[in-house]
This record gives structure tokens, C-alpha cells and sequence, in this order.
């Protein structure tokens, strides 16, 4: 009864992460442009003697702002991917539940319409066995009475 209630939260947080996974990349990707620019303005300062894509690419992915930016961006990326999950799990359970119903409906898990005691069915069992072979083993001795006359 509760779970498209508890779906809704999940969903619901997971929507709000990936919008804050895409402001993260958003800052990243202007931090990492600032950079850049930074980068080609003052190359000493990057420690660069000669200005290349190469070299402003990997001057500016050792920078510390780069580094802390990416850092909030894996965590978020991090959270969202949990919420994810979590999303995925309810939809499992979902599907679980839908199973249930349906086999419940079949009356898949039906009991039987009388119980019985099975250790009365056993020794009721057990009796008719005796008999039987009692009556066996009369027929059995009348037989030889009648051949020994």
C-alpha cells in the first residue's frame, strides 16, 4: 500500500540529483575554462615555459580549483547513482509485488479446502495395511489346513 508513496520520495530525490550532477558539470566545465584562460595569460604561472594544448590541458587539470571542483562533482555523481539504484530497487520491488498479486489471484497459494491430520491419515494408513495382511495370512493358513485334510 505504501509503495507508490515511497517510489515518488526516491524518484523524486533521484530527479532533484541529476539536476544538481548537471550544475556540477556545469561548474566544472567553467572552472576548468577559467583555467584555460588563466592558463594561456600567464603561463609561469602554471609552471609552463612553452604554451601548448597539451601542456594547458594537463596544467590545468593539476590546478587545485580543478581538483576541487571535480571532487564535487563525483560526489554528487556519487549520489546520484545511489538514488539510482535505489529508484531501480523500487521498481523491483514493484514488479515483485505485481507478481504476488497475480499468483494470488490464481489462488496459487491455495491451502487445501480440508485439513487433515497427517499423523491420523498415517496411522489410519497403517491399520488397513495390518488388516490386509492379516487377512492374508488367514486365507494363507486355511489353505494349508485344507491341504493337510
Amino acid at each position: 500500500m505504501q509503495q507508490p508513496d515511497l517510489f515518488y520520495k526516491w524518484a523524486e530525490k533521484f530527479s532533484k540529483s541529476k539536476i544538481n550532477l548537471d550544475k556540477h558539470k556545469l561548474k566544472l566545465d567553467v572552472v576548468e575554462s577559467l583555467l584555460n584562460m588563466e592558463c594561456r595569460k600567464m603561463p609561469e604561472k602554471f609552471g609552463l615555459s612553452k604554451i601548448t594544448e597539451a601542456s594547458v590541458a594537463a596544467a590545468v587539470k593539476c590546478s587545485d580549483k580543478y581538483h576541487v571542483a571535480y571532487a564535487e562533482f563525483l560526489n554528487e555523481k556519487e549520489t546520484m547513482l545511489l538514488l539510482g539504484d535505489a529508484v531501480q530497487a523500487m521498481e523491483s520491488k514493484k514488479s515483485s509485488l505485481k507478481n504476488l498479486v497475480l499468483l494470488h489471484g490464481q489462488q496459487y497459494f491455495a491451502s487445501p479446502l480440508a485439513p487433515r491430520n497427517l499423523t491420523e491419515v498415517w496411522q489410519k494408513h497403517q491399520k488397513e495395511r495390518e488388516n490386509i495382511t492379516n487377512k492374508r495370512q488367514r486365507e494363507l493358513g486355511r489353505k494349508r489346513k485344507n491341504k493337510s485334510d
